[in-house]
């Protein structure tokens, strides 16, 4: 869904990412962006195509964070996502934010599992895909947020006083997850406190 090219003030349920497959093939920044694209075009495509007797609801979500709750064999195979955080509390950062790169619009894992599950459940979904978002996240954001759960790791953070989120930075409509699937996200706070305590967990 989202397209760093593009200039769209408004990211919902109607946005694509334009990218085409021999777009993202010349260029592997892109190519893993491109390859959720061109697999759900496909299975847009195969239900309009075969009419199945099932329907298909699609989730599409943003950057995910959250507690990890599945084996790692280290801290070095956590995912992407996460990696910033880990990076955090291990006082990787401390001379200064990093830049955040890509999409700014986030959502916790727990509450895209539920809307998989309420995909399910909702006849209303069917037929439907979801942007499952719960607002913008900075670097700034992150760290306060590391800060306001877990003071006892304020030493290990860098200064957070500006914010690093862009003044005219897309909007987001996730008024589609809400109304129809019930979904109430998580705040950013929340979340990140939670992934703090299991990444602390596992060792970080």
């Amino acid at each position: 869904m989202f397209n760093s090219d593009a200039s769209i003030s408004v990211y919902d349920e109607s946005s694509w990412n334009p990218i085409t497959l021999d777009a993202a093939m010349a260029d592997r920044a892109k190519a893993y962006r491109g390859s959720k694209t061109l697999a759900e075009r496909a299975a847009w495509d195969f239900v309009q195509n075969e009419k199945p007797s099932f329907d298909l609801v699609t989730m599409c979500p943003p950057l995910v964070y959250g507690p990890v709750m599945h084996h790692l064999s280290s801290l070095e195979s956590l995912n992407t996502s996460n990696q910033r955080i880990r990076d955090f509390i291990q006082g990787k950062f401390q001379d200064g934010l990093p830049p955040v790169v890509g999409s700014v619009l986030w959502t916790d894992v727990r509450d895209l599992a539920l809307a998989h599950v309420k995909a399910a459940e909702v006849p209303e979904a069917g037929g439907r895909r979801f942007f499952i978002t719960a607002g913008h996240y900075s670097s700034k954001r992150i760290v306060d947020a590391i800060r306001a759960t877990h003071p006892e790791l304020s030493s290990r953070l860098p200064a957070s006083d500006t914010d690093d989120l862009p003044k005219d930075v897309y909007g987001n409509d996730n008024s589609q997850a809400r109304q129809i699937l019930g979904l109430t996200f998580r705040p950013l706070q929340e979340s990140i406190g939670d992934t703090v305590t299991s990444l602390l967990k596992l060792g970080a």
